[in-house]
């Protein structure tokens, strides 16, 4: 369940977003009515988990396109909220490492509130796609194809890699019935991925990304009843080595885990300031498995990194306190230790 370590990066829980005026939303826990989430309703006679549990969705886009979503002087974005008080809803400006090639999307609530939020994304970038191409027709004095093209849009939604085996199904089935099932978008996962996070890549028109998505989370429901999507508590500290390949990120988090195994007793490198960071787990099950029997994994995860780790077993929260290399590792092992409780295998590798 690897989209824990991003979650237990976070310290608060952040609706804005930062390009424009702070809008904080509520969450109050009621769905509401979503009249395009035909296929997230078909067949439901009783509550399926993301009916009921609250969950985060995370996808890039390009920054041309935010514009789209967020509206002028943040007209659009507000209106989501105003629509959908029960979702969260935040648009990052960038990324702390400096990478401005996308974007990150962060819609969080449960499902009837998600797939509200995100079809009112869509059908901005998608009139925002309609103008270009016409634009560029008329600039090219090319009309030819100046419908067949019109509305064309795409995201990058971030899977866990711990989910990515069912996303891709055996042979692809699971992604080909996404490809078909959503009326013909494009559906490609990324091979490779950074250590939390791999990329799937969605491009089509607004309804095909739209179906796509309720089919893609009726998929996970199904393969991953147990392991959901997690409610991420502030996604500013998610970066790129989460879902990019980068290797040499990846050899840093393998050299700090080797340096806290030798030295998870000294404390004269320790950050100026200590950041506490809470996520929710969605099950009890995953708290079990986190505290491990008479306390033991968790007894092991804080010798091994360092970190101060506290588990409230009644709200289902973890909290996680240290050095930013101290955070991380103990965000991996957590990782690490829901990870090796999978019972589907991956077509990741």
């Amino acid at each position: 369940m690897s989209d824990i370590l991003p979650n237990l990066l976070s310290d608060m829980h952040n609706s804005d977003y930062t390009e424009e005026q702070p809008t904080p939303s509520t969450n109050d826990g009621n769905a509401t009515t979503n009249n395009s989430s035909n296929a997230a309703a078909a067949g439901s006679s009783s509550c399926s988990p993301y009916d009921v549990n609250s969950f985060t969705l995370l996808f890039l886009v390009r920054p041309a396109v935010v514009g789209a979503i967020i509206g002028r002087e943040g007209t659009h974005i507000k209106e989501l909220r105003a629509h959908n008080p029960s979702a969260s809803i935040t648009v990052t400006p960038g990324f702390a490492d400096g990478t401005n090639d996308w974007r990150l999307v962060a819609i969080t609530g449960v499902r009837s509130c998600v797939l509200k939020v995100y079809a009112g994304m869509l059908k901005s970038m998608s009139v925002m796609a309609h103008n270009n191409n016409n634009n560029n027709n008329n600039n090219n004095n090319n009309n030819n194809n100046s419908n067949s093209m019109s509305g064309k849009i795409g995201v990058k939604f971030l899977i866990p890699k711990s989910h990515m085996g069912a996303v891709i199904g055996k042979g692809g089935s699971n992604i080909n019935k996404v490809r078909q099932d959503s009326g013909g978008a494009s559906v490609v996962a990324e091979k490779q991925g950074g250590y939390v996070y791999r990329l799937l890549e969605m491009s089509g028109d607004a309804h095909q990304l739209e179906i796509g998505l309720q089919i893609l989370l009726q998929i996970l429901e199904s393969e991953m009843p147990d392991k959901l999507l997690l409610d991420i508590t502030n996604v500013h500290q998610i970066q790129p080595h989460h879902f990019e390949f980068h290797p040499e990120k990846q050899q840093q988090q393998q050299q700090r885990r080797s340096n806290n195994n030798n030295n998870n007793n000294n404390n004269n490198n320790r950050d100026v300031e200590e950041v506490v960071v809470k996520m929710t787990v969605p099950t009890e099950i995953a708290i079990g498995k986190i505290i491990g029997k008479g306390g033991s994994k968790i007894q092991s995860m804080r010798q091994e990194s360092g970190a101060t780790i506290h588990v409230d077993s009644k709200a289902r929260e973890i909290s996680i306190s240290g050095t930013e290399s101290e955070r991380e590792l103990a965000c991996q092992l957590i990782s690490e230790t829901l990870e090796s409780q999978e019972s589907i295998p991956s077509n990741s590798d």
